[in-house]
């Protein structure tokens, strides 16, 4: 995939610009005197050398080798760490009838958090249910933000499927849909059956007036009360990090240790989704790379 594609194009460049890769031999330690490293202490031997780049990665997937390792070696410097917490991962609910779902994308819904009642945020786009909760483009966006919310008080989600319709539009759609299966894609049906008291083969004819309203009502706001986030196997990026205000951010360069740089999301840098993580993963790194080259650290001309 191209992954594997963003993978060899950088071994390419690594042979070409005639780097070492040294495999099976994790960093033990950074060794640091007088405010600079000294050596990099691996499991197989101790290295030398100029300048030293921290591009660990932060503690997302760690089946990948992202262990937070970065931050150990950034605390041996001296820097502080932004306690890492995961961000852009799906989010758990406590109700547990959003596995009748699961895998469903829900395209154009509203989606709305409320704090203790008072709306916080509201997204537009694509989601799904899983089998503990949430996940998809919208709610990823917003989970970084999920744990500053529960520490303020009830974190609900209120999902409208019909943003488009008002409630008056939506009870006339009701009134004229033959079944419910006219009104909602079918793998949908056994999560409204279960909120709803219409069952799905009831003729619109025999569905009361009451039963209209309390369905178009569900379909305009079917509310979940969000109970924390998945863990940092299942996040794409991490919050937090080595913090910011440590790093000149010219050259990447640590303020407190005169040959160490760090790039990537090793630092407390995160952006939402879309490629933006990726692109402070290439700047940062380009930029800690050059300066670390003095004769290639002033911007071409």
């Amino acid at each position: 995939g191209g992954g594997q594609r963003v993978l060899d194009a950088l071994l390419i460049l690594c042979k070409k610009g005639g780097v070492r890769i040294l495999r099976e031999s994790p960093v033990r330690s950074l060794k640091i005197r007088n405010g600079r490293v000294e050596r990099l202490v691996t499991a197989i031997e101790e290295l030398e050398a100029e300048r030293y780049i921290v591009t660990t990665g932060g503690k997302s997937y760690p089946r990948t080798g992202s262990t937070g390792d970065g931050y150990r070696f950034a605390a041996q410097a001296g820097h502080t760490v932004v306690e890492p917490t995961p961000a852009l991962v799906p989010v758990r609910t406590q109700e547990t009838w959003v596995k009748l779902a699961r895998g469903y994308n829900l395209r154009n819904v509203r989606l709305t958090v409320t704090v203790n009642g008072e709306k916080a945020e509201e997204r537009f786009g694509e989601m799904e249910f899983t089998n503990f909760g949430v996940s998809g483009p919208i709610v990823m966006e917003l989970s970084s933000r999920i744990p500053d919310w529960m520490a303020r008080g009830t974190v609900r989600f209120s999902i409208d499927l019909k943003p488009a319709l008002d409630l008056r539009q939506l009870s006339d759609r009701v009134v004229r849909a033959g079944a419910l299966r006219d009104l909602v894609p079918g793998p949908l049906i056994p999560l409204i059956l279960e909120l709803s008291d219409v069952p799905s083969d009831k003729p619109a004819a025999y569905v009361s007036p009451e039963e209209q309203s309390d369905l178009a009502t569900l379909l305009k706001n079917i509310v979940l009360t969000v109970n924390g986030l998945w863990g940092f196997n299942h996040a794409i990026v991490t919050r937090g990090g080595v913090s910011l205000r440590e790093i000149e951010p010219g050259t990447m360069r640590s303020k407190l240790c005169d040959n160490l740089y760090f790039a990537g999301e090793v630092l407390d840098l995160n952006g939402p989704s879309g490629g933006f993580n990726l692109q402070i993963c290439w700047s940062t790194g380009y930029v800690a790379g050059r300066a670390g080259h003095p004769e290639k650290a002033a911007p071409p001309a």
